[in-house]
C-alpha cells in the first residue's frame, strides 16, 4: 500500500498540472502565465525537497520536474509558434494607421523591423517622440534628429554614413530589448 505522502503528492501534481493548464490557456498574457506556472512549480518542488529526505521521494520529485520542464518547454516553443505567426508585414501607409490617434496601438519601423512601443510613455501622441508613432524613423534614429521631413525616407540599402549604421544598430539592439517586434516593413522601391 502506497503512503499517504505520496497521494499527497500525487494530488499536488494533479492540482499543478490543471492549474497550469488554465492559467496557460485562459490568461492573456502569455509571459505572465509562463512566470504563474514556473513559481507555482518552483514553489510546490522547493517546499517537497525540503520536507523529504529520501533518497527515494527526492529521485521522483527529480522526474516530475524533468517532465513539467519538458511540458513548459512545449508551451514555449508553442507561443513563440503563436508571436511569430502574429507577425505581418506592413507597407508605409499600413504603418501610418498605428499612430496612436487612429489605433491606440503605437507602431514604429527601424530598419525595417516593426515595434510596438504603445506601452512606452515616450511615443505618446504630443510627446517629443510622439512624432515617430505611426513611421518609420530610421534616419532620424540614425541622425539623432527630430525633423519631420526625415519619417519615412528610409529605404533599406540605401548610402549610409558609418557612424548612421552604428547608430542604427544601436537603436535596434535597444528596441528588441524593450518592445515587442510585430512585423515588417515593406519599402517602396
Amino acid at each position: 500500500m502506497k503512503s499517504k505522502s505520496f497521494f499527497i503528492k500525487i494530488a499536488a501534481i494533479i492540482i499543478l498540472v490543471y492549474l497550469g493548464y488554465n492559467l496557460f490557456f485562459i490568461s492573456n498574457n502569455h509571459k505572465v502565465k509562463i512566470e504563474k506556472i514556473q513559481y507555482i512549480n518552483k514553489k510546490y518542488f522547493i517546499e517537497q525537497i525540503h520536507n523529504n529526505d529520501k533518497v527515494n521521494n527526492n529521485s521522483e520529485i527529480l522526474k516530475n520536474i524533468l517532465k513539467l520542464q519538458a511540458k513548459k518547454n512545449i508551451k514555449n516553443a508553442l507561443l513563440q509558434v503563436i508571436e511569430t505567426s502574429l507577425y505581418r508585414n506592413f507597407n508605409l501607409e499600413q504603418l501610418n494607421f498605428y499612430d496612436g490617434i487612429q489605433s491606440s496601438k503605437i507602431y514604429l519601423s527601424l530598419d525595417g523591423d516593426v515595434f510596438d512601443v504603445s506601452d512606452s510613455s515616450f511615443y505618446k501622441p504630443g510627446t517629443s517622440y510622439g512624432i515617430f508613432g505611426g513611421h518609420d524613423c530610421t534616419l532620424n534614429l540614425a541622425r539623432m534628429s527630430m525633423d519631420k521631413t526625415l519619417l519615412n525616407t528610409y529605404n533599406k540599402g540605401m548610402e549610409l554614413t558609418e557612424n548612421e549604421k552604428k547608430s542604427i544598430q544601436g537603436w535596434k539592439k535597444q528596441f528588441l530589448k524593450k518592445y515587442k517586434k510585430v512585423g515588417k516593413t515593406i519599402y517602396k522601391k
